[in-house]
C-alpha cells in the first residue's frame, strides 16, 4: 500500500517520540511510504529540541520523497492539479500529496494538519475529488490511537511526555502528564477525530484501512 505523508504529522510524531512505534507498526515490508521534499527544510525550525530533530533527521533520510519525479511516475491528473490548485487553505504540498493519492488507488495520506481538511471541504471546486478521497485520510489522533490499541497505553504516554505542546488534541489528551488517565486520553482523541468526521465526512480511513498497513 502506497502512505503519502504530510510534514505536519512527521514533525509531530518525532516531537513526540513516536516515530519509532510508528515505523514499526506502520512501514512493514508491503508499505511504500513517501514524505514530502519539503520536509527536511522545516525540521531546524519547526523541532526546536535536539533529540526530537535527531530523530526525523534519521527518518527523512531513510523515506522515498515525493517529489516530480516520483509525480510523473504516478501519472497525476493534470484536471485535479488544476482543480487543488485553486484549492484556498490548500497549499502546494498538501496539494501533491492529494494528487498522488488521487493517481494511486487504495493509497493512504497522513496527515497532522486538520485545517488542511477542512479547507478542501469548504472549496467548490474540490467537490469533484471528494468521492474519490473519501476513506482515505489519516489524522494524528487515528494514529495515536491505534498505537495505544497495539503497543499499550503506558508506553505511548511515556514516549509523548515531553512533546505535547507540538499539537492542540495531543495537550487535551496528555495535559496532565503522567496523572493522564487511558479512558480519558481515548475519549478525548476519539473526539477530535468525531470533529473531523463531522466537518469532512467520509474522508477518514476506517480500522479496517489501519489494519491493512500491518
Amino acid at each position: 500500500m502506497k502512505i503519502f505523508a504530510d510534514n505536519d504529522i512527521i514533525i509531530k510524531l518525532a516531537a513526540l517520540d513516536l516515530l519509532e512505534p510508528f515505523q514499526t507498526l506502520f512501514l512493514n515490508d508491503n508499505a511504500d511510504f513517501a514524505c514530502l521534499p519539503s520536509l527536511a527544510y522545516q525540521l531546524s525550525k519547526r523541532l526546536p529540541e535536539a533529540n526530537a530533530q535527531a530523530r526525523a533527521i534519521n527518518f527523512v533520510s531513510s523515506c522515498r520523497k515525493l517529489n516530480q519525479t516520483y509525480l510523473a511516475e504516478l501519472g497525476i491528473d493534470l484536471d485535479c492539479q488544476d482543480l487543488l490548485a485553486t484549492c484556498p487553505g490548500v497549499d502546494s504540498g498538501e496539494a501533491q500529496l492529494f494528487l498522488a493519492a488521487l493517481a494511486s488507488p487504495g493509497a493512504v495520506v497522513l496527515t497532522g494538519d486538520k485545517r488542511c481538511l477542512s479547507a478542501l471541504y469548504q472549496s467548490s471546486a474540490a467537490i469533484p475529488l471528494m468521492p474519490k478521497l473519501q476513506g482515505r485520510v489519516l489524522i494524528l489522533e487515528q494514529v495515536i490511537l491505534h498505537m495505544i490499541m497495539t503497543v499499550g497505553f503506558d508506553v505511548v504516554k511515556r514516549r509523548v511526555m515531553n512533546g505535547v505542546y507540538c499539537d492542540t488534541a495531543i495537550r487535551a489528551a496528555f495535559g496532565s502528564g503522567l496523572q493522564a488517565k487511558e479512558s480519558n486520553v481515548i475519549l478525548t482523541l476519539r473526539s477530535y477525530v468525531g470533529d473531523i468526521d463531522r466537518c469532512c465526512p467520509c474522508i477518514l480511513a476506517s480500522l479496517d484501512v489501519l489494519n491493512g498497513l500491518l
